[in-house]
């Protein structure tokens, strides 16, 4: 007897992801979305039975106005132009277009409200099909598994340990792609993807200890060549994602406790936590030492190593920690964020901060200044800024770089705050030191959010205006880091995927005729890039 079943379709979600890892996949999902569910209905079904499940719910959630540049094309395409083929393949289409100026929709809460409705349906659904990559989807899978209802997974990107622990089964990219999409074999995304993986155990079955996580990523790097970075990590949006989403690995665990350790769970103790004052870019016990941006075949000894600046590690651990708490955190060195924040306020007033432009043209300003920016990264800090309620079509004015930093800064601390989590006073001033505001920038930042700015602040701003500081630079406060010293802690930031032709995509239809007036700042209508560079340590 098969399974009764419902399924919740995150499309933001999933389209950007597969965009990202492979536009034919990408493709095949909307073009022709009965092929994989009727994969999905057969999926683990015995032998000689037609089906396993019945799915009885189909819906999907979808931004009808965010926009979607496919590799290819002239112009992007509104998500809504793909709406017919889900109609036609018994979906129920629920619109959920942006509730706020950054571009937030609500599609996560809706779906979680219906899956909870459902759940109480007299129908006594047994199977519940959540596709998304989202972690926010956790608690409701737990709620379904205390209620003895299998949740079944399908992550076409990066997800979270705890959100593939609390499913009951977990369809991997791969093989949803090769199975429910009908592409043709392993993609080379997912042939450079086993390549890491190989390299990876191989350097940890080599180690007589636990391995830092940056210096094996610059080790695969040198050995698998810049396709590795051209990539994105084969489309995972860095080395942790990868990791993360390869897991569990035979031989190979990830160890957090000492921020980021790479390790074979029979063999090798946890991870030891670094000394305070211990240099943080020495390479393992066994394999030689050296900086992480000079690494060799023979790297010279230990003593040899230049020392990293101790403030600059605890300020990097402290983002890597961001990152893993709150999600969508650029791992920028200082000397880089100062120049993504130089280079947006030399762009304002902008029309549509949704533009693909604007991230691409960031990134390669920074290259050209010998720096690695992602689009990625650029993205990150945009939509965190959009959330804070800049207004980009404001025009540059002396205090236009001040704002910044304090709409990225107000967003983390709001986000910290709705989490209930609470940062010591040295961290909170690394914090505010890593967004160009100085250790001593106020919890409250004065003046209001966003741009208010306390008036010594704008007096020095308006002197600025006649002198050589850098644009980008806050006022009256003088860029913390140059460039030299970050270098050694950073590796090369990643660079977007090229563009390949789309013949698998039908001609796009019109754009509507009344486009959206305020677009959002993030999500699918943007470079979908992951921000994390995978080794600012």
């Amino acid at each position: 007897m098969s399974h009764r079943a419902a399924l919740f379709l995150d499309f933001d979600n999933v389209f950007t992801a597969l965009i990202e890892r492979d536009v034919a996949a990408a493709a095949a999902f909307v073009q022709d979305p009965l092929r994989w569910i009727t994969w999905l209905e057969s999926l683990g079904a015995p032998a000689g039975a037609d089906r396993q499940r019945r799915i009885l719910i189909r819906r999907c959630y979808l931004n009808p106005i965010a926009k979607v540049l496919v590799p290819g094309e002239d112009r992007p395409r509104y998500f809504s132009s793909f709406r017919n083929a889900f109609v036609r393949a018994g979906f129920q289409m629920v619109d959920c277009p942006p509730l706020t100026l950054g571009g937030k929709t609500s599609a996560d809460m809706v779906m979680v409200m219906d899956i909870l409705d459902t759940l109480a349906h007299p129908t006594g659904f047994e199977d519940f099909v959540i596709l998304s990559s989202d972690a926010d989807f956790t608690p409701v899978l737990l709620r379904l598994r205390a209620h003895d209802r299998r949740g079944i997974v399908i992550a076409t990107g990066s997800a979270a340990d705890a959100y593939r622990a609390a499913a009951d089964t977990v369809i991997r990219y791969e093989e949803f792609a090769t199975g429910a999409l009908g592409l043709a074999g392993p993609t080379a995304a997912g042939a450079l993807r086993e390549a890491i993986l190989a390299e990876v155990r191989a350097l940890v079955a080599a180690a007589p200890e636990p391995l830092p996580q940056a210096w094996v990523a610059q080790q695969v790097i040198k050995r698998l060549g810049r396709e590795v970075l051209e990539s994105d990590w084969a489309g995972a949006g860095g080395f942790r994602a990868l990791l993360m989403e390869a897991a569990p690995q035979p031989g190979l665990a990830l160890d957090r406790s000492g921020g980021g350790w790479l390790l074979d769970p029979a063999r090798h103790p946890l991870a030891p936590m670094p000394a305070p004052n211990a240099a943080a870019n020495t390479a393992p016990a066994g394999l030689g030492a050296s900086s992480l941006a000079d690494l060799g075949d023979a790297p010279p000894a230990p003593e040899a190593a230049p020392a990293a600046d101790p403030r600059l590690v605890r300020m990097a651990a402290l983002v890597r920690r961001l990152l893993g708490l709150l999600g969508n955190i650029p791992m920028l060195g200082p000397d880089r964020l100062d120049f993504l924040f130089e280079q947006l306020a030399a762009r304002l007033p902008v029309e549509d901060p949704t533009a693909q432009e604007i991230r691409t043209g960031i990134s390669e300003a920074a290259r050209a200044e010998g720096l690695e920016v992602s689009p990625g990264a650029v993205n990150a800090v945009m939509h965190r800024i959009g959330l804070a309620g800049f207004d980009w079509q404001a025009p540059t004015v002396a205090t236009t770089p001040y704002r910044l930093r304090v709409a990225l800064l107000d967003n983390i601390r709001q986000q910290l705050r709705q989490q209930k989590l609470e940062l010591g006073t040295e961290d909170a001033g690394l914090l505010a030191e890593w967004v160009g505001l100085g250790p001593d920038a106020p919890e409250e930042m004065p003046g209001g959010m966003p741009g208010g700015m306390p008036e010594a602040a704008a007096t020095d701003a308006a002197a600025a205006e006649g002198s050589d500081a850098p644009p980008g630079a806050a006022p009256g406060h003088a860029v913390p880091f140059a460039a030299g010293p970050i270098e050694a802690l950073a590796s090369p930031a990643l660079t977007p995927t090229p563009a390949a032709p789309l013949p698998a995509f039908a001609p796009p239809p019109e754009p509507p005729t009344s486009p959206p007036t305020s677009p959002p700042t993030s999500g699918p209508d943007v470079d979908p890039q992951a921000a994390l560079t995978s080794a600012w340590p």
